[in-house]
């Protein structure tokens, strides 16, 4: 089921350094050209950095979508830094057009653990300080109920490739052993953890994942969705 808010909200609901999401590029990844990042789909991906109480320099990254006014989703293994054992406690989210906003909320999908590679449930969902949706657009999020095997596109900021956003095409398939997460036929390296699986559905965009690590990535069934929705109701709330 493709996700908007029927409250007063419209849904204002795609790797890290430090999480491996393929220890090299793949061979079909291509640098997102300039007049492409105005545009949907890439105008609603940006760039997380990821910051501890300690530090004012951004201790990682990953990249992550717009899915609605305020509401960035991404992975929650990014907020995990080894280093100092804990998560990240502020981050900034920047657009493709290099506008910076703060992180008012970091919510972490309650489920993930950070240190057992567990992607069933590796999402996290940022509440930024102002509403943003008018400006990058959004991408929709797909509960896995209308998931469909086939090619896709993971996008995002490869550590490899220095500052630019990059894309891959992505074979997206479940096997029978483990149906609670999307397998991706592709290596999209450090960096792009965060990012969306995403494919173009009539005249939208639609998030089937977001990039966890080892190619693989949460699948939005039922729990995962309702947790993340209850979770934005409770921040639309507060405003």
């Amino acid at each position: 089921m493709r996700l908007s808010f029927l409250f007063a909200v419209l849904l204002v609901v795609a790797g890290c350094k430090t999480g491996d999401s393929g220890s090299s590029l793949s061979q079909s990844q291509v640098e997102v050209k300039q007049h492409e990042l105005a545009k949907l789909p890439f105008s609603a991906i940006g760039k997380v950095d990821v910051y501890t109480n300690t530090s004012n320099i951004s201790t990682n990254y990953c990249s992550g979508s717009v899915i609605g006014s305020r509401y960035v989703l991404t992975s929650g293994h990014c907020f995990y830094t080894p280093e100092e054992g804990r998560y990240g406690t502020r981050a900034t989210f920047t657009t493709s057009k290099g506008t910076t906003y703060r992180v008012e909320n970091i919510y972490i999908s309650p489920d993930f653990i950070s240190d057992d590679g567990n992607s069933r449930w590796d999402w996290a969902v940022l509440t930024l300080s102002q509403k943003i949706e008018s400006k990058t657009g959004k991408l929709w999020l797909v509960e896995r109920g209308e998931f469909e095997e086939g090619y896709a596109t993971v996008a995002g900021y490869p550590a490899a490739k220095g500052t630019g956003m990059w894309k891959s095409g992505c074979k997206m398939e479940t096997r029978s052993w483990e149906e609670s997460v999307t397998f991706l036929g592709c290596q999209s390296g450090e960096g792009v953890s965060g990012g969306p699986l995403f494919r173009k559905e009539g005249e939208e965009f639609s998030i089937f994942s977001v990039n966890s690590r080892h190619g693989i990535g949460p699948r939005f069934g039922k729990k995962n969705m309702g947790t993340l929705l209850k979770h934005i109701a409770s921040q639309a709330q507060k405003k």
